[in-house]
């Protein structure tokens, strides 16, 4: 049987969430509905999607459109059942009316064949339909034949989405681009700004950067360290083994810190000597909720160390560094009374030295920083030293995070006593949550874009990029980060020949300072 030709042969059909006005049509969707007619035999065909309770007909072949109450349609059954439904003669089928199939301008249909487009799901698309005037014009191997053709018409209509979401993200393109330039310059600016030494690595120790501080401090350049372990590279040989298992334990999620270790530190003149430093390490997670990053943040304390040291040596010698120190000392019981305390812890805290005499340390704290404080008492029953965090309160009401040692001093039980040093890190532990806060977004706004984003330095080598830019280059991040941007990515000129170092766009552009398209 031949498509008709005319108005009866195909009707136009609209693309879904195109924003097309009635008179669009689509070609191939019209063509799949004549040849559906044709292959089955059919005096008609249609094209219809369900919308608010009725179908729509959007392609028909044989008969003029119009909207049908799905109630008032034998179809019913197969949007309901959302199985293939084939009617042979409506005059001896219980499930119809025994006149047929209405159809306006066409008379009454005998017979029906019709298959559903999103079969064993919500029908939210609709039928691919055939009927024919007279009965048992339809069998089993038509409703197969519309199966094959119903997945071409979904094979369509799954295109159209597909090229709206392009366009909606070729729209949000420069939106993300701009977005992701400020955030990594705000990235960039705040990571060195910060005085703490920071230091992000991957979940397996290896180095991804450092900022100012910390590769001041350790007199190493990121560009030259980027993939190796940190802890081979900074941490002294003795703590080597303990520190990369804090790592460990941070890339299973478990957050830890303060830990005290010594680090290399680069000198002026050459050489490393080694220094002590405070530092903690907290896991970073990506938009998935898996951990990607570790961040570790450091303090040099070897001055500090030095004065406990000093401080233990004498009491007459601690009481004159212990009141010129310029970090937190105080001495008490071991039943957590105050004894002494320097003038800066007094003057952190808000209170004149001698008011706190004879306190116990746990009217400065919360429950939790009490019942922590207490722990730390016990625990200097059996060993002679302690580290922890604790939240002293000021006189104003306000909380201080203070990272304390306490060490217990004194050959006997009458005249051991504790000596705690402190040293105040709520301004670095509020950098390091804006820090956590600000890579998240960074990562959040990389991944999110479907394309390929990288960002290089002023020696041309890839300083980052996201998974999106790696998979077009057959690369994962990590085997790009750190690698010459122009020995990774060959540009040519318009007959292919490859550019040279010195005549590359994106290097000259870089040295200029100037931005290039291509």
């Amino acid at each position: 049987m031949e498509p008709e030709s005319g108005d009866n042969q195909g009707r136009h059909l609209r693309r879904p969430g195109s924003g097309e006005s009635e008179g669009d049509t689509d070609p191939a969707l019209n063509q799949l509905v004549a040849f559906a007619a044709t292959l089955c035999g059919a005096d008609f065909a249609f094209l219809a999607r369900l919308n608010a309770g009725c179908l729509e007909f959007k392609s028909c072949y044989g008969f003029e459109p119009v909207d049908e109450s799905l109630n008032a349609m034998a179809h019913k059954q197969l949007v309901e059942q959302r199985e293939p439904l084939l009617i042979r003669d409506a005059a001896v089928d219980a499930r119809v009316a025994p006149e047929g199939f209405l159809l306006p301008g066409a008379g009454m249909c005998r017979s029906y064949a019709g298959v559903p487009l999103a079969p064993g799901i919500q029908p939210e698309v609709g039928i691919l339909a055939v009927l024919a005037l007279d009965p048992n014009r339809f069998a089993m191997e038509h409703l197969a034949t519309l199966e094959v053709l119903a997945r071409q018409v979904m094979t369509r209509l799954e295109l159209y989405e597909r090229l709206r979401a392009l366009e909606m993200s070729q729209r949000a393109r420069q939106r993300t681009e701009r977005a992701l330039a400020v955030e990594r310059l705000f990235v960039a600016a705040m990571l060195d700004a910060i005085p703490a030494l920071v230091a992000v690595v991957d979940t397996a120790g290896r180095t991804v950067r450092l900022n100012q501080p910390c590769a001041h401090f350790t007199g190493l350049r990121v560009i030259e360290i980027v993939g190796q372990s940190f802890t081979e590279l900074v941490m002294d040989a003795n703590d080597r083994a303990w520190a990369a298992e804090k790592l460990v334990d941070a890339a299973h999620g478990r957050a830890s810190g303060p830990h005290e270790s010594a680090w290399k530190c680069g000198k002026t003149g050459g050489g490393t000597e080694n220094r002590r430093v405070s530092w903690t390490v907290r896991p970073l997670c990506g938009p998935d909720g898996e951990i990607q990053y570790l961040i570790i943040s450091g303090q040099d304390v070897t001055e500090n160390r030095q004065m406990e040291k000093a401080l233990l040596s004498s009491e007459s010698r601690y009481r004159e560094v212990a009141e010129n120190s310029l970090g937190i000392v105080f001495i008490c019981s071991m039943e957590g009374v105050l004894i002494s305390l320097n003038a800066f812890t007094a003057e952190t805290l808000g209170y004149p030295a001698a008011s706190l005499v004879g306190h116990r340390v746990t009217e400065l704290m919360d429950a939790s920083g009490a019942a922590t404080f207490q722990e730390c008492l016990r625990a200097l029953e059996r060993k002679e030293d302690w580290q922890g965090t604790l939240h002293l309160r000021r006189s104003d009401g306000e909380f201080r995070r203070i990272a304390l040692r306490s060490r217990r001093v004194g050959p006997g039980q009458e005249r051991t006593f504790v000596v705690n040093h402190g040293v105040d890190t709520t301004e670095q532990y509020e950098a390091e949550e804006a820090l956590q806060l600000a890579a998240r977004q960074r990562e959040l706004i990389l991944e999110s874009a479907d394309d390929g984003i990288f960002g290089i330095d002023l020696d041309g080598r890839l300083t980052f990029i996201n998974d999106a830019g790696a998979r077009a280059l057959g690369y994962t991040p990590e085997e790009l980060t750190g690698k010459d941007f122009h020995e990774v990515v060959q540009h040519s000129y318009a007959d292919g020949t490859p550019y040279s170092r010195a005549m590359s766009p994106i290097l000259e552009a870089l040295r200029r300072s100037q931005p290039a398209r291509l």
